[in-house]
């Protein structure tokens, strides 16, 4: 029986004693000197009833130790703290201060002071009990070790337990015997914490016993023993023994994540038994471990039972496929897929997503032709590791005859984004008379397209290609997708509207400014909306894209055509159908603070008492926190309103 190099108790102390030394706080430290006076004041700020001055006494007596242990160490200052700690535990404190005290004299006391605590073991309280005995057995000495060996014979059994820990810790034989001798407690909660305790000390010599003792009807006790077992390290023997007879699936995985490193053949016969035991405790856990931490020889006697196994099973080993990207197995991988039904197929595309080849391209492609929105396929296509798969498919759109395989090349392309697609489309769309080749570059390049596929978007409109309208649908999702309107109205649009030689030139690109909503842009429309110098047909074309327009920043303008005397009666019906969009579309985008002060503005303004009190009812049905922060200062003027001012008080009042 191996076990891991042991904690000398000598050698805790000085690491104890090396600690309290070298201790620092990242706080300011008192520069006041110490005095009598000052620690009495602090100790009795702790009976205070107030907890600021509690928690302030802490922090000062937290730093007068802190400053007193640095170097040069203070030791006249150090015994001073200690006594007057140790005088105000026997004061009528409260059960946090003590609590504190204590674990100020386990952080700096010295050992001849921590000695003053050993009467507390006997305290009435069990926390009070717990902490002192923690704080003996971590920074003690031999009085004290001898305390807590004669507290622990002495304190009645049910209380026992409150010793285990700190007896495990003082790596003692008799403390170790003593443990042992718990393990056969008639309480069985008492024997499951002793084996926990001598499990944490890892002590060489608690192991025979805990082996004798796991043999028990008590499975609590029997895990807990087991447990304890995992933590040293086993020999091959006692790791086989855990395996086939703990009563944990956890602990049969610990025992056979040591037997790998062990005996690696011993292992992997006792995963064959597993395998063909369906009901085997810790089956699963055992199979992913295997895969993870076993050799590869192991890995692949697993994958080639693949099929064989039971569908959890397979769901695990394609876990840990992909997991690790074991791209060797992508062919038991395929065979396998060929049979699998749902949901077992969706992981089997995952994982051949991740891990394979030019292999896998055409059982997934042809999965996707079948299900092209499925999109555990088209995820798995587009992680696919094929090459060969790539350049054949840019060929294929480059050069090909075959519409039906150009459309399916792009398809599979913008999938993958492989490079050079998005160039070859740009040149493409251009080139082809091909109608239905052409629509599926549209679709592509809504999704992969760049600024030189705006240009050539802006080119066909401008030519008016025979698919102009597809053409400016695909041009307004790809410019909406860049989110960059500023930019594409300055470097795109606005040069290639002022290039035109017409306002019916310009027509077809104003019908799609929405997709660029920018400031500028909305100056733009508005301008060739109200224009004198602007042809009616423009004009109209501009009111249009702004009935659409995505932002709350458009209200303004159809605020001057209603107030405006001279507008239409169909422009000022277009201008209130509008602001009730802007009002009740959810969709509109842009600062709520920016919507209710257009609402102002709109009843300030507006002498229409049905559309004021459409406004004011579109903030009725429920507004979020934030809203109401910004509504009730900004709506405040509207209370005096003669037509709303009654529902924007109850609104308010909140």
């Amino acid at each position: 029986m191996n076990s891991q190099p042991k904690h000398h108790h000598t050698n805790h102390r000085f690491q104890i004693a090396m600690f309290r030394s070298l201790f620092l706080l990242p706080v300011c430290l008192l520069a006041a000197s110490l005095n009598a006076s000052e620690i009495n004041q602090t100790i009795h700020q702790l009976a205070s009833e107030d907890y600021a001055l509690r928690n302030e006494a802490r922090s000062d007596l937290m730093q007068r130790f802190a400053k007193a242990s640095q170097a040069p160490v203070d030791s006249s200052r150090i015994e001073a703290l200690e006594q007057a700690c140790i005088q105000a535990l026997k004061q009528d404190l409260p059960l946090t201060e003590r609590l504190y005290l204590i674990r100020i004299l386990g952080l700096y006391a010295s050992p001849s002071a921590a000695e003053s605590l050993i009467p507390l073991l006997q305290d009435s309280d069990p926390q009070i009990q717990v902490r002192v005995i923690s704080t003996l057995a971590r920074i003690g000495n031999d009085t004290t070790d001898t305390a807590l060996l004669d507290a622990f014979k002495s304190a009645p059994q049910e209380q026992q337990s409150l010793y285990f820990d700190a007896l495990a810790m003082l790596e003692q034989p008799e403390a170790t015997s003593l443990l042992v001798q718990a393990l056969k407690a008639p309480d069985p909660a008492q024997a499951v914490l002793a084996a926990q305790s001598l499990g944490k000390a890892q002590i060489e010599s608690a192991v025979p016993p805990l082996l004798n003792a796991r043999e028990t009807e008590n499975a609590q006790l029997q895990v807990s023993i087991d447990q304890a077992l995992l933590h040293f390290h086993l020999d091959a023997a006692t790791a086989q023994r855990l395996l086939q007879s703990s009563k944990s699936a956890s602990i049969r995985n610990g025992a056979f994540s040591q037997l790998l490193k062990l005996d690696a053949e011993a292992a992997e016969l006792e995963l064959q038994g597993y395998l063909k035991t369906p009901d085997a405790l810790g089956r699963s856990l055992l199979i992913r471990t295997a895969m993870h931490e076993g050799s590869a020889r192991l890995r692949g006697n697993l994958v080639q039972q693949l099929a064989a196994l039971s569908v959890d099973d397979q769901w695990i080993l394609l876990a840990a496929i992909a997991e690790l990207e074991l791209n060797n197995y992508e062919a038991e991988l395929l065979d396998l897929y060929a049979s699998a039904e749902s949901p077992l197929k969706g992981a089997l595309t995952e994982t051949l997503g991740l891990v394979g080849g030019d292999a896998s391209f055409e059982v997934l492609y042809s999965a996707f032709e079948a299900a092209p929105d499925d999109p555990t396929i088209a995820l798995a296509l587009s992680r696919l590791q094929a090459p060969a798969v790539d350049q054949r498919a840019l060929q294929t759109l480059a050069n090909s005859t075959d519409t039906q395989a150009r459309i399916s090349a792009i398809n599979l392309l913008q999938l993958r984004n492989t490079e050079g697609t998005t160039a070859l489309l740009n040149r493409i769309v251009l080139e082809t008379d091909d109608s239905e080749l052409k629509k599926a570059v549209f679709k592509g390049l809504e999704n992969i397209g760049n600024f030189d596929s705006v240009e050539a978007f802006i080119q066909l409109i401008n030519q008016k290609d025979p698919l102009m309208r597809p053409a400016q649908q695909s041009l307004k999702r790809l410019s909406v997708s860049f989110d960059a309107p500023h930019y594409l109205w300055t470097e795109h649009y606005l040069p290639a509207l002022q290039s035109a030689q017409s306002d019916t030139d310009r027509i077809p690109l104003i019908l799609i400014l929405d997709g660029v909503a920018g400031r500028r842009t909305l100056d733009y429309l508005e301008a060739s909306a109200t224009s004198a110098k602007s042809s009616t047909e423009l004009s109209e074309a501009a009111i249009r894209t702004l009935l659409r327009w995505p932002n709350y920043d458009s209200g303004d303008f159809w605020l001057s055509i209603i107030l405006s005397d001279q507008a239409s009666a169909k422009n000022r019906s277009n201008a209130e159908r509008s602001l009730k969009r802007l009002h009740t579309n959810k969709d509109i985008l842009g600062d709520k603070k920016d919507k209710m002060e257009l609402s102002v503005r709109i009843v300030q303004q507006v002498n229409d008492p049905e559309l004021k009190a459409m406004v004011i009812g579109s903030y009725e049905n429920g507004l979020h926190w934030q809203e109401r922060v910004h509504i009730r200062h900004i709506f405040k003027p509207l209370k005096s309103d003669p037509d709303v001012g009654e529902r924007v008080a109850a609104l308010l009042d909140f």
